[in-house]
């Protein structure tokens, strides 16, 4: 049996089609496509929040998203550079680590 968790961006109380890349029980990417902006700031205004399917005792569980951090040569016209890291949960479960496959 895997222990892989994944998740889903919440935005407002509403699921998007946004998946998010878990890295571990504080920390996912998503794409920054999924990230409203107003101008060149990330729109604080929504409520953000990732929902990942499985947490320390496989019950799903939500966060609020406390910090975005885009990459720095994103572009949302050629959509180049397209990644958000989502920084979540200051600590309220145990720490856990997800395996993301790299080619080494």
């Amino acid at each position: 049996m895997s222990n892989t968790k994944g998740g889903l961006l919440i935005k407002n109380g509403k699921q998007i089609s946004c998946e998010l890349g878990v890295i571990d029980s504080t920390a996912a990417f998503v794409a920054a496509g999924c990230i409203d902006f107003s101008g060149n700031n990330i729109d604080w205004s929504k409520n953000y929040e990732v929902y990942l399917d499985a947490g320390i005792d496989n019950n799903p569980i939500s966060y609020k998203v406390y910090s975005i951090v885009v990459h720095p040569s994103y572009n949302s016209s050629t959509n180049a550079n397209p990644v958000a890291i989502l920084q979540f949960n200051k600590g309220d479960i145990p720490s856990w680590t997800n395996p993301i496959a790299i080619d080494r």
